[in-house]
């Protein structure tokens, strides 16, 4: 029961972080798939010090955990701006000094949607003659 709960209050600022990368001007976009998924979500909760982590590999779903230790005192935009973090990590950016999702510093009440560094990392990424 408690992991229900769990997932139900990560899923919404999941939703909101995959609707956020929907509507920029980019040429990735998401659909839901459960027969044949690229990219997993699931919670985890220890004090690793991290609120999220995603693990890309390209023989199978790249699999994004987020930490529930933390992410439970966290507020929906908070969790709404880890969200998008760790998508990014399996769309392939990195880290960032410059005020963007990407930046690990960030404050997660103020940057929580796509900027436009990481807008254009990812059209780099998934770039079409």
């Amino acid at each position: 029961m408690e992991e229900q709960l769990i997932f139900r209050q990560l899923y919404n600022p999941f939703i909101t972080a995959k609707n956020d990368w929907d509507a920029t001007r980019t040429k990735v976009g998401f659909a839901m798939n459960t027969s044949a998924p690229q990219m997993t979500i699931q919670d985890y909760s220890s004090a690793d010090g991290y609120n999220g982590k995603t693990f890309v590999d390209n023989t199978k779903p790249d699999d994004i955990y987020l930490n529930w230790y933390y992410l439970s005192s966290a507020n929906d935009t908070q969790r709404r701006s880890t969200t998008g973090h760790e998508i990014e990590y399996a769309l392939g950016l990195d880290h960032t000094a410059n005020p963007a999702l990407m930046n690990n510093v960030r404050d997660r009440n103020v940057i929580y949607t796509p900027k436009d560094e990481d807008i254009n990392g990812v059209n780099a990424i998934y770039s079409y003659p």
